[in-house]
């Protein structure tokens, strides 16, 4: 339960990391409470897509800006789970769930990972991705580009490394959290920690339910089974998580919001 507040503060200084590039950045408050609406909006939707609805909390502010640091947010936090994830299954016993290993859901999953791949090299190196990929016409004509290229044309360097830094800092706080709530289950073993990363790699994989509720027990379940595990510890610690990282920060959400509409 501690770990929750390294993990609001992670999202937080991601999010504040990007509102920085904006000419007038918004004061610390209205981050944080732009940060816990979407947590709340995340939770709602499936995929997380509703985690875009921070950007309403600010007045003033090009709402096409915000929309491409907010999505950019995105792009990163999930490079991450998917690298870092794709490295974890890797590692896990193929018997762990035979069925993610057939030849269509290797297709999609490496396919994936190359598009993620060109979303590092975006951060990387910018200018010259960003060149080559004016090329394609199908491209320039998708509004959710042009929001990605705006975003990113505010960031210098430092910045670009800097967000991906807390990308990564919030992706091994999960690991930590799931791997210590397994482990105060009775459980123990090398791969716990890939198992996790596994686990929220599939989990991105298929954004098919609210804030990933049933798919990420049912992935937990297998992979920590395939390392001897009872499944009911795997699933009890997903679901404890949920509670921790979704509702808990939803529920603070609330007065803060509520406050934030009087004041306005």
């Amino acid at each position: 339960l501690l770990l929750l507040v390294p993990n609001i503060g992670f999202q937080y200084l991601k999010w504040r990391t990007l509102l920085r590039s904006l000419p007038s950045p918004p004061p610390a408050r209205e981050i944080l409470r732009s940060t816990l609406l979407g947590m709340l909006g995340g939770l709602l939707t499936p995929g997380r897509v509703g985690e875009h609805a921070r950007v309403l909390v600010f007045r003033g502010v090009s709402r096409s800006r915000l929309a491409g640091l907010s999505l950019l947010d995105r792009l990163v936090s999930s490079l991450v789970t998917v690298g870092a994830g794709a490295l974890c299954l890797w590692l896990m016993p193929r018997t762990a769930f035979p069925a993610l290993f057939s030849t269509g859901v290797m297709i999609y999953g490496g396919a994936s990972l190359l598009g993620h791949m060109a979303v590092l090299a975006l951060l990387l190196q910018p200018s010259r991705v960003l060149a080559w990929l004016e090329r394609w016409n199908w491209l320039n004509r998708q509004p959710r580009w042009h929001q990605v290229r705006e975003g990113l044309g505010a960031l210098d360097g430092s910045r670009r490394l800097a967000l991906l830094g807390w990308a990564v800092a919030f992706w091994l706080c999960f690991i930590l959290q799931f791997s210590l709530l397994v482990g105060g289950l009775g459980f123990s073993h090398p791969l716990v920690p890939a198992a996790a990363g596994s686990t929220f790699f599939l989990s991105a994989l298929f954004p098919f339910s609210l804030g990933d509720l049933g798919l990420r027990e049912l992935f937990s379940g297998a992979l920590y089974a395939s390392l001897g595990a009872d499944p009911v510890i795997a699933i009890s610690a997903s679901l404890v998580l949920f509670s921790i990282n979704a509702l808990l920060p939803a529920l603070l959400a609330l007065p803060l919001l509520a406050g934030g509409g009087r004041r306005s």
